[in-house]
């Protein structure tokens, strides 16, 4: 019975900060603001807020989807925000740790980005975004670990070692070490298969790989892009 909601009104913004710091001093998950969003668009929170209700709308039936779908619509809302807010690309966000959540979480970060961006609340929308992004649900997941076969098999060999050549760098900046000498130095010697096979394991070992349109991206970044 009870709590900050019955104080909220009576509080100054500086208090409200503090409450907040306070608060994520206590629960440091909550420094990550991807996951404090989460937490922001549970039901119960929005009707604390008292957000106006909407009918007719991708809200109605999200929770009918699938677990594919819902990824897809989930990197295509993160891109979509990030590029309403001129954010350009950043290292880290919902591809991080997408595959720890579950679909109701998934919902969560897609109402979330739908209240802010009410344009969102549409199927068809979120299926032109996925369209215009890249992102395809049918090569980002699999149950068993990540679908990157498919991907590869399309690419030409200078663009496998782009991928390949990317991919160490991201390591290597993930970690923040900086080594002479490299994959460059003998990636000429593998054949298809082996360098599909490092490209592989450093999606395996970076999940957020997993999502084809930041890979592209990070290919960009490094510079690394061969045709």
């Amino acid at each position: 019975m009870g709590g900050i909601h019955d104080r909220l009104r009576f509080m100054s913004k500086y208090e409200i900060i503090d409450y907040i710091t306070n608060q994520a001093s206590k629960h440091q998950e909550l420094y990550d603001v991807n996951y404090f969003r989460t937490v922001i668009a549970k039901p119960s929170i929005l009707k604390l807020l008292n957000l106006p209700q909407k009918f007719g709308g991708l809200h109605d039936y999200i929770n009918t989807l699938n677990r594919s779908t819902l990824i897809a619509y989930a990197f295509a809302a993160e891109q979509y925000h990030q590029q309403a807010n001129n954010t350009g690309f950043l290292i880290g966000g919902l591809h991080d740790y997408i595959s720890t959540l579950l679909n109701e979480e998934i919902v969560e970060h897609i109402m979330f980005e739908i209240n802010e961006h009410p344009e969102l609340d549409s199927s068809k929308k979120m299926d032109e975004l996925c369209s215009t992004y890249g992102i395809d649900e049918n090569s980002l997941f699999d149950q068993n670990g990540p679908v990157v076969t498919s991907f590869l098999n399309k690419m030409t060999r200078k663009q496998l070692d782009s991928y390949a050549l990317a991919s160490e760098q991201y390591d290597r900046d993930s970690r923040r070490v900086h080594l002479l000498g490299g994959l460059h130095d003998y990636i000429s010697t593998l054949s298809n298969d082996q360098v599909k096979a490092y490209i592989v394991e450093k999606v395996e070992e970076y999940p957020e790989l997993q999502n084809p349109t930041l890979f592209s991206k990070v290919v960009n970044k490094y510079g690394t892009n061969q045709q």
